[in-house]
């Protein structure tokens, strides 16, 4: 009959916590088979079992058994903690700061949350990839409330990479800040690299483009696809290299159809800030700081 000090049971009932500490209640770990908790199923979970020992007055003791099931949280992706390249699956959510000179990608049609990244990429040729790189279409969602920040790597990449024939979709109501170490864009493709499209529908997002490059659209002697900002965002401000648009096309490059809330046509002021109207339809307000 062995009992248990106080300091080495932990029965935690918090997800987030659970998962990220990796917690042990009282030597077993956790099980991930299909259990029946409270009269409902849970498959996939986490499920911690044991025993709460109370000492009683007579020096006896009583047992409690207790069972702890939490929602497995597999697709939480801390970048502080990684130690080689990540493509981040459908469903991620992603923050922290990047440990290293890591590529990280988004799959190819995932959708991921930015709840804190943190990506200041090294500038050099050992490091032939942008901030992130997505592989396909795909979707990143701002987290409410928070603060991304994407860095490229070598100076012929962007911030976020957008490959041709797909389109990134920014959504949410947080904050993003892309740019790259040199020649590529903020958004959108790099130095005769190109790119595909780039819809921006909610949060904040502001763009820095290189030397001769715009801050979000194409690279420069290099192409990129549509790109349109809704109405429904909060603000754009985008920063341009010389000889090239804020948003649209790089020097020597091309671009295919802007549009800013309802109107087309490249923009070329420096900077160039676009206000949304909060999902209203029609265009926002457009300035030039």
């Amino acid at each position: 009959k062995e009992l248990v000090s106080a300091d080495t049971l932990k029965i935690l009932t918090d997800a987030e916590d659970l998962y990220n500490n990796s917690y042990t209640i009282m030597g077993l770990p956790a099980d991930n088979t299909t259990t029946t908790i409270d009269g409902e199923e849970w498959d996939g979970g986490l499920v911690y079992t044991g025993k709460v020992v109370t000492v009683t007055p007579d020096g006896g003791y009583e047992i409690t058994n207790f069972v702890v099931a939490v929602a497995a949280l597999e697709n939480t992706v801390d970048l502080s903690t990684l130690t080689g390249d990540c493509t981040l699956e459908n469903d991620a959510i992603v923050g922290g700061t990047l440990a290293g000179n890591y590529k990280i990608s988004i799959a190819a049609g995932a959708t991921v949350t930015f709840n804190g990244v943190r990506i200041q990429g090294a500038n050099s040729p050992d490091y032939l990839w942008a901030g992130i790189t997505c592989e396909g279409d795909a979707t990143i969602i701002l987290a409410d409330g928070t603060d991304n920040t994407v860095n490229g790597f070598d100076q012929n990449y962007p911030g976020i990479y957008v490959p041709t024939e797909s389109t990134l979709t920014i959504q949410g109501t947080g904050s993003l800040m892309a740019s790259s170490n040199g020649f590529g864009c903020g958004i959108g493709g790099g130095y005769a690299i190109n790119s595909g499209s780039i819809v921006i529908e909610g949060g904040t997002t502001t763009a820095y483009g290189g030397e001769f490059t715009a801050g979000i659209g194409s690279g420069g002697e290099a192409s990129c696809g549509d790109i349109t900002i809704a109405s429904t965002v909060t603000k754009v401000t985008v920063m341009r290299g010389d000889n090239a648009d804020s948003i649209g096309a790089s020097s020597a490059g091309t671009c295919g159809t802007v549009t800013i809330g309802g109107g087309v046509g490249t923009v070329n002021e420096k900077p160039h800030t676009y206000t949304g109207t909060d999902g209203a339809s029609g265009g926002g307000e457009t300035s030039e700081d």
